[in-house]
């Protein structure tokens, strides 16, 4: 296990990479940032649409559980497709998964706020999870790569 490395050192992506990230090594990390975010956050709004539907809970609070519920599955998604599958041992990775959530902290609580004045001015409950995403998305991005130790300069 020596030869793992802390996904939160950035110095550790290879530059040239091998297998199964080649192709995603060609693309910029912002566009693997939004790819992996694309993944997550369809899996996130399926998520939203049960609990709010299905379970009928409001609006803002659907939003709210479904976003801390994807949390661990985007964690996954930014690891291999943004990271480009660095490893760590178990412990680092509970510690990024922990600073995950910090960063994403910030965006729960625009997105919390943004859904709740939204749902009181009556905006369709798609069209506030799209609003949301993308004003939650610029801020994740900034506030991931700040937890994960890079400045955001690509």
């Amino acid at each position: 296990m020596s030869d793992l490395k802390p996904l939160t050192n950035r110095k550790n992506i290879p530059e040239e990479s091998s297998g199964a990230y080649k192709p995603l090594s060609l693309i910029p990390e912002v566009g693997r940032f939004a790819l992996s975010g694309g993944i997550g956050n369809t899996i996130f709004f399926k998520l939203n649409q049960y609990l709010f539907q299905d379970v009928g809970i409001s609006g803002s609070i659907s939003w709210t559980l479904a976003y801390l519920l994807s949390i661990p599955l985007q964690q996954i998604l930014h690891r291999h497709i943004v990271y480009l599958g660095v490893k760590n041992g178990t412990s680092s990775y509970f510690v990024e998964l922990f600073r995950l959530y910090v960063s994403y902290s910030m965006s729960i609580v625009v997105g919390l706020l943004l859904s709740y004045v939204m749902e009181q001015l009556g905006v369709d409950h798609d069209v506030a999870w799209g609003v949301n995403v993308i004003a939650t998305g610029i801020v994740s991005y900034v506030m991931v790569n700040r937890a994960m130790g890079k400045q955001t300069t690509d």
